[in-house]
């Protein structure tokens, strides 16, 4: 059985958006955040409340991959300049220590805490919370998680 995601579906907009813009069709992954980062310093994007279409995938299915810790570390370096700060902090401590997790990509650490130090993110709490994703294997995070939960019903 499908499952039903939600995304934006632009019938709409003017063709002349996608010649001024076009994806990079070249890249594996990140095509879309690669777009919008480009094509949002010129634009002004409205972010919309409601569905506006659904999208079906069947079980297994999926729109992002976990890993992939080189590939998405090069396409940040590719792009840094161009994400806000907020949002280069939320990329490197959310996206790339999982996906340097899953990877089990040690070399990562000094490269992660060098580029969290200069967006002025790296604080005591940050560096444990960071370090703990790292140390313990996803599986095992889970299953925490689940004896935690039942703990507290």
């Amino acid at each position: 059985m499908q499952k039903e995601t939600d995304c934006l579906n632009l019938p709409n907009t003017a063709k002349s958006l996608f010649l001024n813009y076009p994806f990079n069709e070249h890249v594996q992954r990140h095509e879309d955040w690669e777009w919008l980062l480009n094509a949002g310093n010129d634009l002004p994007f409205i972010v919309i409340g409601n569905i506006v279409c659904r999208r079906w995938l069947w079980p297994g299915q999926g729109l992002s991959h976990s890993g992939g810790f080189t590939y998405s570390w090069n396409w940040f370096l590719r792009n840094h300049n161009l994400i806000p700060s907020a949002n280069r902090e939320f990329f490197i401590s959310k996206i790339l220590f999982f996906k340097a997790a899953v990877d089990r990509k040690y070399s990562a650490i000094p490269l992660l805490f060098r580029e969290l130090k200069s967006t002025h993110a790296l604080t005591p709490a940050n560096t444990v919370h960071l370090l703990q994703s790292l140390l313990f294997p996803p599986g095992l995070r889970r299953w925490l998680r689940h004896i935690i939960s039942k703990i507290k019903r």
